[in-house]
């Protein structure tokens, strides 16, 4: 198996340039895998990538390493929650943030803040709100942040998205109030 061979080579050869490209070939089949259903599968790839990755960001912090780490734990966030394993997918949402916080970048920013608004939506769909709730005013708070910063399509997109996910959450606690509160303030931030 190529992967087999590869992981070999790494282990033996532990330099950076053959782990880099280990974590890519995990990442990206892991996609693929993910992609085609076949979500076990592309779990355990994932978690592979995660930990390469975390060696690399230990061996050598840029910000292109650090930025790759984010986009594994995304990865692997949303596997997590297409398996329905919510608390796994929370536990590296939350390692996630933890390390986004330590020296945010907005690109690594911009990847948490989506983390954050796909396991939103999958804990408002199971009904998990007040776990979405605190998601969603995380995903608001880091959203408004990249837009001061930025305010291109993308971050403003991202930006409606995330007033989007924490008014459905309101709904969902049946707390029309808030939600019409943040509303209003979505509105005026559109402006």
């Amino acid at each position: 198996d190529t992967f087999d061979i590869h992981a070999k080579l790494a282990i033996e050869n532990t330099t950076s340039s053959l782990l880099l490209y280990l974590h890519f070939s995990f990442s990206n089949l892991s996609r693929a895998l993910d992609s085609a259903t076949r979500h076990e599968e592309a779990l355990v790839l994932a978690r592979k990538s995660v930990q390469i990755r975390e060696g690399l960001v230990k061996e050598d912090p840029n910000e292109k390493n650090r930025e790759e780490l984010g986009k594994s734990y995304s990865n692997l966030v949303e596997i997590y929650e297409r398996l329905g394993r919510h608390d796994e997918a929370l536990d590296a949402v939350n390692i996630h943030a933890k390390f986004a916080k330590e020296d945010p970048t907005p690109t690594l920013l911009l990847v948490l803040s989506k983390s954050f608004s796909h396991l939103c939506s999958a804990l408002s769909s199971a009904e998990r709100h007040e776990e979405a709730l605190v998601l969603a005013r995380k995903d608001v708070e880091i959203s408004e942040e990249l837009v001061k910063e930025d305010p291109g399509a993308e971050r403003r997109e991202n930006l409606g998205n995330a007033y989007f996910l924490l008014v459905k959450c309101f709904r969902g606690m049946d707390r029309l109030d808030e939600a019409l509160d943040a509303i209003d303030t979505h509105e005026k931030l559109a402006k």
